[in-house]
């Protein structure tokens, strides 16, 4: 199965992570948040874990998930090659 970094800590992002971790992913949570990314993963459950909001996602996909994308933009601009041709939603 896939690995995925989920970039924010809101609905979608709960959502999102929810889906992948019951159809067998692992999923990374990433927020500015570091408290709320760790309450997501938890309420995401076994199969989900948190990032350094900042650092380079370590999923084979990557979610930006949200609003404003800008402020994952500008954490995120030193991997930005590694988030080109990914999936950006925003809530």
């Amino acid at each position: 199965m896939s690995s995925i970094s989920i970039i924010g800590s809101g609905g979608m992002a709960a959502a999102i992570g929810g889906l992948a971790v019951r159809a067998g992913h692992t999923v990374e949570v990433m927020a500015r948040d570091a408290a709320k990314a760790r309450g997501l993963a938890e309420q995401i459950g076994p199969g989900a874990s948190t990032g350094i909001f900042g650092a380079a996602p370590t999923g084979d996909l990557r979610w930006i998930v949200s609003d404003p994308v800008r402020y994952v933009v500008d954490h995120a601009a030193g991997s930005h090659r590694k988030l080109r041709s990914r999936f950006i939603s925003r809530t």
